[in-house]
């Protein structure tokens, strides 16, 4: 027998998950947590600025090493500052542990300081909420919450424990603390019936414009071999939503990269499909163009873990219910069986290059732009020569990601671009490239962020520095909430709330540890970018992008008017 108190019962759990970081802010409630982390030889702890950017490390962590992660707070203000990078987790389907202390159970509804109803807060965007209110129930309910988090669609768990169980010991045996599942999701790969997939099979078969769509969930569950393969054998197109970029290269001649609000040249594709074989896509709003992008006579096959996501906004003829990966692997070999049949149509491969050209020529004027003020699309060109091809972009919410979706190109298939569309918070793009790091230290990891987003996150640069993580931070500064600004000239001609002050975000690292660098010239971007890999600190390249509000978007965002 052990004696243990809550937190060390709790790290220990953790441990035999195999968890290796925890990144909160502490409080009296769960002191003893900590003090475990600081004895553990497997686990370290991360200590941030704000209990959102703690989330928001978890979230990056996760979706880089494909391994659950864990943030913790402190009962009230700690627990709810967690909210916003949880809620990104949840409906980005990422596993996180979401530890959170609370009131001693002696003293509940006693007015107690800093109390509040945390576990009605956290419910609706958790995929199982926790109350361990007993310290002999630790590993029981430890377990439960792994099982919950990477099993079937992965998502954030809830675990709040008091303050007298995380201060309070017990006698465990060490057979109490067994894991039986790895920290890797998906830890099940359910997969449907034969029967459906030979249906689905046939679809695809006798389809004559089958088009291959793929969202975030085909990255979870570790997909793109399989996807390429299919796409492959049925000779049919891949698109992607923001959140699916780089489940097949970008080079590949059966990309046809970014569909949807923001796009390349995969919409008229997707429009003129016959069939179209979904993978791990809810067919939200950004990837729809608000439900006008898919023809209504268009087949649907759609293939997602979450049965609740089949159906709700198209007809759907065949539904698959199971994890990407398995389920496309049955798809093939019932698909290899006839192979015959397949139409190698060689004008497909043609019209890829051709509406690959023709874009290319479009956009040419912004991607070898070296006007002043400095154009996003040539910054991410010039990036994009410099780095490796394994690195990791982490791209922040609205601006930052539209810009980088359209315009970086994913070299090597995989999750190599991870994007906060969940709920699309601005201000992850610091912190979650923070976490990328940690779990993938051999790799570059850059963050793309506009100074609107870095507002909301620019202290994680003081974590960076602290804890020796390397990251690189391009910091893309008009002055403005560009996104929005962008949308109020298209609304109104006017504007109000969106301008901000000329921040001078290099000073700023420099002032926090990091090496900073701000860039106002063109010609100036290779040599910078290249410096900043060279670099054993947190480094900040500021980018001074245009302020016309005219020019700020990549793209014609459906919901404004044209001209």
């Amino acid at each position: 027998m052990i004696r243990l108190n809550g937190g060390e019962a709790v790290v220990k759990m953790l441990e035999a998950f195999g968890v290796e970081v925890s990144f909160g802010m502490a409080g009296f409630q769960h002191l003893p947590y900590y003090y475990a982390i600081k004895q553990s030889r497997q686990m370290r702890h991360v200590l941030v600025r704000d209990e959102r950017g703690g989330a928001f490390m978890a979230d990056g962590y996760a979706r880089a090493s494909g391994k659950l992660a864990v943030c913790d707070a402190t009962v009230g203000p700690g627990a709810t500052n967690l909210v916003s990078g949880i809620g990104e987790a949840y409906y980005a389907s990422v596993p996180l542990l979401a530890i959170t202390s609370d009131i001693n159970t002696n003293y509940l509804d006693k007015g107690a300081n800093q109390e509040c109803d945390q576990r009605s807060v956290f419910a609706p965007l958790c995929k199982a909420g926790i109350y361990i209110n007993k310290i002999e129930r630790v590993p029981e309910l430890m377990r439960k919450a792994f099982h919950s988090a990477v099993d079937g669609r992965p998502g954030p768990v809830h675990i709040d424990i008091p303050e007298d169980v995380f201060h309070g010991t017990a006698a465990f045996n060490e057979a109490d603390f067994a894991m039986d599942i790895r920290n890797t999701f998906p830890s099940s790969r359910y997969t449907p019936a034969d029967s459906e997939i030979a249906e689905a099979a046939r679809l695809l078969l006798n389809a004559e414009k089958a088009v291959i769509v793929s969202g975030g969930g085909a990255l979870n569950s570790k997909a793109w071999a399989e996807v390429r393969e299919i796409s492959e054998l049925l000779n049919a197109p891949v698109a992607t939503t923001i959140s699916g970029k780089g489940v097949i290269s970008e080079s590949h001649p059966l990309s046809i990269s970014l569909f949807g609000r923001y796009f390349r040249f995969a919409n008229e594709f997707v429009k003129e499909a016959d069939v179209l074989l979904v993978v791990g896509c809810r067919l939200g709003e950004m990837a729809t163009v608000r439900w006008s992008l898919i023809n209504p006579a268009t087949r649907i096959i759609h293939l997602d873990i979450d049965p609740k996501m089949i159906g709700r906004n198209y007809a759907t003829e065949v539904a698959l219910v199971g994890d990407a990966k398995g389920t496309l692997q049955k798809l093939i070999a019932s698909v290899k069986e006839e192979s015959g049949r397949v139409k190698k149509d060689a004008s497909l491969a043609e019209a890829i290059r051709a509406a690959k050209a023709k874009w290319l020529g479009s956009v040419a004027d912004k991607i070898h732009n070296t006007e002043i003020p400095i154009n996003i699309a040539h910054m991410l060109y010039q990036l994009r020569q410099v780095l490796p091809e394994d690195s990791i972009m982490v791209a922040d919410g609205g601006f930052s990601a539209h810009w980088s979706s359209v315009y970086w190109d994913i070299v090597a298939s995989g999750r190599s671009y991870l994007a906060n569309r969940g709920l699309a918070a601005i201000g992850y793009g610091l912190p979650a490239a923070i976490g990328a790091k940690l779990s993938a230290p051999g790799k570059i990891v850059v963050a793309l962020s506009g100074d609107g987003g870095l507002g909301l996150s620019v202290m994680e640069l003081e974590t960076a520095v602290r804890e020796k993580i390397p990251v690189l931070l391009v910091v893309v500064n008009n002055m403005a909430l560009g996104y929005i600004k962008a949308l109020e000239h298209n609304l109104y001609g006017d504007y109000i709330s969106a301008d901000l002050r000329d921040v001078n975000y290099a000073e700023i690292a420099r002032i926090c540890g990091c090496y900073g660098k701000r860039v106002t010239r063109p010609e100036e971007l290779e040599k910078e970018f290249r410096d900043a890999l060279n670099r054993d600190v947190p480094t900040v390249v500021e980018v001074m992008v245009t302020t016309d509000p005219a020019k700020m978007l990549p793209g014609e965002d459906n919901r404004v008017r044209k001209g």
